[in-house]
């Protein structure tokens, strides 16, 4: 009977880590879909909005620099033009 009693003790420790990870799981998506969803309506956007500001305040003066550099080689210079 030992024999019998420890498969039984063994399968219902088995089964209880399966239904542990099987509580663990539907937790995680129970909760991990609220805030995917926020997160899809919040920090995404906001992240979209910054990425701009981030890439302007980076390469902004190299833009302006090179803005400048192409204006002035595209308007006649007027010392020599007279």
């Amino acid at each position: 009977m030992s024999g019998a009693d420890s498969f039984l003790s063994w399968s219902f420790r088995i089964i209880g880590q399966g239904v542990k990870a099987a509580v663990l799981v539907v937790a995680l998506v129970v909760i991990g879909i609220p805030v995917l969803m926020i997160a899809a309506h919040t920090i995404i956007p906001v992240l979209v909005l910054l990425f701009p500001v981030w890439l302007v305040r980076k390469y902004g003066p190299l833009l302006v620099i090179k803005f400048v550099r192409v204006c002035r080689s595209i308007t006649p210079n007027r010392e020599n033009s007279g």
